[in-house]
């Protein structure tokens, strides 16, 4: 989603899941990324992310065949839906796209994030990766926002250019860490 959207930072993130802890992760979190506009064409979007075991509420109404019933991707638009999970991919409703005609691959295949990572090591060439570092930066410092509103319990606006929080500056301690004395990263 992230990368066939060109997302980039969001702009206003919120989560949800079971208590806090302070010494242990969530069984399962459920995260809501509102993003802006991109440009002509690319309006602003909301993500949502359902950490296993959660599911988005409406999926049974979206009746896929069993096998795809589990993880996936779901694009949802004005006219319609597109089901993927790296393999499969499906418009839905079915009868409505009966005879629409696959686009032109534009992202090529992938033989695994691991398998990218080791070919591209054994290269010595960081470009040999499909995900360069560029994209997945974007993408973890997303992913890292979702856990700061669900330990912070509020919906944060985020700035990236300052890399602040400006409707809960208390929820930056979320975005560093204290080393010990004599470590640094």
């Amino acid at each position: 989603v992230f990368w066939a959207l060109d997302l980039k930072h969001p702009t206003k993130v919120s989560a949800e899941g079971p208590e806090r802890s302070d010494e242990i992760c969530a069984a399962w979190v459920v995260a809501r990324y509102e993003f802006p506009a991109r440009g002509p064409g690319k309006p602003a979007v909301t993500l949502t992310w359902y950490d296993p075991p959660q599911k988005p509420p409406m999926l049974s109404s979206w009746q896929l065949p069993e096998k795809l019933a589990g993880e996936g991707i779901m694009f949802i638009g004005e006219g319609g839906m597109m089901y993927t999970n790296y393999d499969t991919h499906v418009l839905l409703p079915a009868e409505k796209f009966k005879d629409a005609a696959a686009p032109p691959q534009r992202i090529p295949p992938s033989p695994g994030h691991q398998a990218e990572w080791v070919a591209a090591s054994l290269k010595n060439d960081p470009a040999a990766v499909g995900a360069p570092f560029a994209y997945g930066s974007l993408l973890t410092e997303t992913a890292l926002l979702g856990v700061a509103s669900y330990r912070s319990g509020k919906t944060l606006e985020w700035d990236a250019a300052s890399m602040k929080f400006p409707n809960a500056p208390e929820a930056e301690r979320f975005l560093n860490y204290d080393y010990r004395p004599g470590w640094t990263l």
